[in-house]
């Protein structure tokens, strides 16, 4: 006879799932969040470059 567990298999894996999906869109909205720090870190070395060509003498 087969004992039977004092844990659910079922309820475990579903738990990770959900544990798992949630962490993931913690990681997607990380990753939107420093694809737009990389973008404004981009935008503001432009901006720094045309400010210092224009302060150059001629």
């Amino acid at each position: 006879m087969t004992e039977q567990p004092d844990y659910d298999l079922e309820t475990f894996v579903n738990k990770a799932e959900s544990a798992l999906a949630q962490q993931a869109k913690h990681f997607s909205a990380l990753q939107d969040v420093i694809k737009a720090l990389r973008l404004a870190m981009q935008l503001e070395e432009q901006a720094s470059r045309q400010i210092s060509r224009k302060k150059r003498p001629q």
